[in-house]
This record gives C-alpha cells, sequence and structure tokens, in this order.
C-alpha cells in the first residue's frame, strides 16, 4: 500500500491545477506562443481562447501516450511506482489544464438555465472513463477473466496497459482534430474585445483574474462551501481508497474484483440522472445530504466485511461477495449523486465573467479534500490496520454530517450576489 499511496502523488496535479487556471484563462495562444510556431502554424492563431489550450495540450496528451505508454506499462508491470508516476505526473498536468479550459467553455457555451447540465455530462463522462481504465481494463486485463467472459485462449489478455495507453493515444488524436476542425469558438469572451498581442497587458489580465480569485476566495458562502469540500470525503477514504487493496490479501482475486466494478457504471449513470432532477427541483441539499449518510453507512459496512473476512487465501463465500457486491452498488451510486450535485451547485454559482477559474477554484479544494487526504488513509491502514484507521474516520464523519445537514441547505439558499466578488 505504501507504494500506491506514494503513486497516487502523480495525482496531485489536479490539485495544484488553480495555480495556472488564471493563465489558462486569461492567455490565449495568440499571446502566448512564440511568433515562429504562429508562422508556422497559422491556424493556431485563429483558435478561440479555449481551444488555443485544448488542441495543443490534448495533441501533447496523445503523443506522451504513444511514445512512453510501453515504457510506463513495462514500469507497472515491474512494480516501479517511481517509473509509473514519471509517465502519469506530465499526462495528469496535462489533462488538470486541458480540465481548466473546458469549465470555461461550459460556461460560455451553455445558457444559464441549462449550465447545471454540465454537471450531469461530467459526471457521466467522468464514471466512463473511471469505468473503461479501471474495471474494463483490469478485467479485460486479466487473462482468467477473458477465458472465462469472451472465450479468448487461456492465458491471453485482451487488453494490456501498454495497448490501452496506444489505443487512447490515437483516440486523443482523432478527437483533437475533430475539435480543432468541426468546433467553432469566439476569439474572445461574449460582450468583450480581442486582447491585442502584447505581453504586458497579458499579465495585466493574469494579475487581475488572481486577485479576483482571491477577492472570491475571501467571500463567507465560498469559505463554508471549501470547509465542506474539503471534509466531506474524509470518513469514506479507508474503506473506499484502501479496503479495495485489501481484498487481495483475503483472497479474492482480481477477476472477482474487475466483476464487482463492472455492476457500478449502471448504479452511477442512474444516480447522476436522479441528481440531476433533484437539483432541478430545488431539493439538491436534501438530496446530498441523503447521499452523505448512505455512504457513510456503506463505508462502515464494507470496513466491517472486509476486515471480518478470514486470511489466508481462501476464496470468499458467495454471501461475503454478494455483499460486497451490493455495498459496491452503494458506494458507487452515493459517490455520483453527491458529485453531480456539487457541480450542479458550482455551475450555478459560478462567474462567467470569470470563465473557469471560478469552477476551478471549487473544483481545486474539492481535489484537495481527495487527493492529499488519500495518501495518510494509506499510511494510516499500513500503520494501525484498516479496521481502526476506518472506524476513527468515521466517527468524525458523524460530526461533521451533523453540520453538513445544516450548512448545505444554507448555501443552496444563498443569492448569487453571496458568490461574487
Amino acid at each position: 500500500m505504501t507504494a500506491v499511496g506514494a503513486f497516487s502523488a502523480a495525482a496531485w496535479p489536479y490539485a495544484a491545477k488553480l495555480a495556472w487556471a488564471p493563465v489558462v484563462d486569461c492567455v490565449s495562444a495568440r499571446d502566448a506562443a512564440p511568433r515562429w510556431l504562429l508562422s508556422l502554424c497559422p491556424s493556431l492563431a485563429t483558435l478561440g481562447p479555449r481551444k488555443s489550450w485544448i488542441v495543443p495540450v490534448q495533441l501533447a496528451s496523445s503523443v506522451l501516450m504513444l511514445a512512453r505508454g510501453p515504457a510506463a506499462a513495462a514500469a507497472v508491470a515491474a512494480g516501479d511506482a517511481r517509473g509509473a508516476a514519471a509517465f502519469f505526473l506530465p499526462l495528469v498536468a496535462l489533462a488538470a489544464t486541458q480540465d481548466v479550459a473546458v469549465d470555461g467553455w461550459a460556461l460560455v457555451l451553455l445558457s444559464r438555465s441549462r449550465v447545471g447540465y454540465a454537471s450531469t455530462c461530467q459526471t457521466f463522462g467522468t464514471n466512463a472513463g473511471f469505468f473503461l481504465s479501471c474495471a474494463a481494463l483490469l478485467a479485460l486485463g486479466d487473462p482468467s477473466f477473458c477465458a472465462s467472459w469472451s472465450g479468448s485462449p487461456p492465458g491471453v489478455a485482451v487488453w494490456t496497459l501498454a495497448g490501452y495507453l496506444r489505443f487512447w493515444g490515437w483516440a486523443y488524436a482523432c478527437v483533437t482534430a475533430a475539435v480543432a476542425v468541426g468546433t467553432t469558438e469566439a476569439r474572445a469572451p461574449p460582450g468583450e474585445p480581442l486582447p491585442p498581442r502584447d505581453a504586458r497587458r497579458a499579465l495585466t489580465r493574469v494579475a487581475a483574474a488572481y486577485a479576483d480569485l482571491a477577492a472570491v476566495a475571501r467571500l463567507p458562502a465560498v469559505r463554508r462551501l471549501g470547509v465542506l469540500l474539503l471534509t466531506c470525503r474524509l470518513a469514506v477514504l479507508p474503506a473506499e481508497a484502501v479496503a479495495p487493496l485489501a481484498l487481495a490479501s483475503k483472497g479474492v482475486s482480481t477477476q472477482a474484483v474487475a466483476g464487482l466494478v463492472l455492476l457500478q457504471l449502471p448504479a452511477e449513470l442512474v444516480a447522476a440522472l436522479l441528481a440531476g432532477r433533484a437539483a432541478a427541483a430545488g431539493s439538491a441539499s436534501r438530496a446530498w445530504v441523503g447521499g452523505y449518510w448512505l455512504r457513510l453507512a456503506a463505508a462502515a459496512a464494507t470496513t466491517l466485511v472486509v476486515v471480518t473476512m478470514p486470511d489466508g487465501g481462501a476464496a470468499p463465500s458467495s454471501g461475503c461477495m454478494g455483499a460486497l457486491a451490493g455495498l459496491g452498488l452503494a458506494t458507487a451510486a452515493t459517490s455520483a449523486l453527491q458529485f453531480t450535485l456539487l457541480g450542479a451547485l458550482y455551475a450555478r454559482v459560478g462567474d462567467p465573467a470569470m470563465g473557469g477559474a471560478y469552477l476551478t477554484l471549487l473544483n481545486t479544494v474539492a481535489n484537495v479534500g481527495l487527493t492529499l487526504p488519500k495518501a495518510v488513509a494509506f499510511w494510516a491502514a499500513d500503520a494501525v490496520g484498516l479496521g481502526p484507521a476506518s472506524a476513527a474516520a468515521l466517527l468524525g464523519g458523524l460530526a461533521l454530517g451533523a453540520w453538513y445537514a445544516v450548512a448545505m441547505p444554507a448555501l443552496e439558499r444563498a443569492p448569487l450576489k453571496a458568490w461574487r466578488a
């Protein structure tokens, strides 16, 4: 688990992307690209401010996966956490940068009455991505699973990590070409003139954007929401992040784990639709608090099942696997429900004049609340065991839940002026 905790550092760019979000919002390729690159690729100067980041960043991601994917797969196979992190750290940094640009573009593309749907779309896309890169890859990379379910020859996996990265490298290239050619974007936000290519003015805009972010971060409503985002997953991290890894030492095969996770995607998609309905009906806070309590109960039950399973490599009973499957569905559904409802709140209170930086501020706080404590959860489970670590987290979660029951409705009722600097 210590190696997994070290490898989790590769996800830190998502927790730090706020550091460069105002630059992505305020500086386009026309401002930042050197003149020799613009002369080599004149079409780069005609891209809108969001596409000028999305297109190069996705192309860089494509090249990285195609060029370094085989070496990264070999590092993962050898258990070389540092070698794998050396590949995934820049890849995640590129994805985090793309995320900032996409958030800003969504606020411009969608009307204020429909901007809440961005959260549902994000949940669908995020969960489908997690499914393909975790459950599907885990299942199709296991020869025994493939022999049982796809009829492939024994000992042969349908999909390896190297092949997976190669596939998505080419997929990124194709999607980037479609975005570059098949979509249009204004070269300046609505109502704003196209800024001149002037480094001094670009720096002035960036400095003003950082000042706006600082002013937003000082708002009482944003601070209360920040506390909620930093703490709302602390209670369930040991059960959700560490417990699945502990199953291997309990005799649960990779094939069985893959089968459990394969069941979760439909539950997540249904939960996302229900969350969208709750947000449209004005009952988002009540649904979010209810989801929190259900998620806490699922985490407690998951911990209990895992720690009471016998050691020694014996296959778990069908009843135990059924309990894990049901708890996995409950965890996936409540996680998707809370994620979608928070995203709908971000979209409602976000200021389009600030582009994606406002949403990035809120998303970054949420990512910090997930990414940094995860390493602590792995360390605590290594130090005192999964049971004590999860029990301590759940006790703290009970006290926090009482505050969320009051704080979340208050945040939902707050007027828009409470969210504007």
